[in-house]
């Protein structure tokens, strides 16, 4: 999937390294919901995002990894849960989150495979508080959030 800017292709095994890396540094850790670094070899983390993520795409801007995001815990027809990072602080505030969540939620919409988007984040995530907003999620309960697909005709 792309919109021109931004590209989000299906999670491949050699992205195992690079998701390594990642979700093994600090400051990544402290504004998505792991508790800790991600430890192991990168295969075992690749196998891990396979074993939990339906969908688990990279995304990529200029032929480069700047993120992921991935859909969770499925149920067809009715919801999903998402997670969506871009890792490196530079390349955030550029509109990449809001340009992959609109092309996921294009396609959930187009193949009509959920009605409902659950998000989570740390409640002391305000970036994240602020993003998930202004894509339209509405809170359920504290740090729970909701997007509801339109329904094509």
């Amino acid at each position: 999937m792309t919109d021109g800017v931004i590209q989000l292709r299906p999670m491949k095994i050699s992205d195992g390294p690079y998701l390594r890396k990642q979700l093994a540094d600090r400051e990544v850790v402290s504004y998505t919901l792991l508790s800790r670094p991600v430890s192991g070899s990168w295969f075992h983390v690749w196998l891990k995002m396979k074993k939990i993520f339906n969908f688990a795409y990279i995304m990529v801007v200029d032929s480069k990894p700047v993120g992921f995001a991935g859909l969770y815990n499925l149920i067809p027809g009715q919801s999903a849960e998402m997670s969506l990072v871009i890792f490196d602080r530079g390349n955030r505030r550029r509109g990449y989150g809001s340009r992959a969540f609109d092309l996921v939620v294009n396609n959930l919409q187009t193949h009509s495979i959920v009605k409902n988007i659950f998000v989570e984040y740390k409640s002391n995530n305000m970036g994240a508080q602020s993003f998930w907003s202004k894509c339209g999620f509405q809170c359920l309960t504290g740090s729970r959030l909701q997007y509801t697909l339109k329904q094509s005709s």
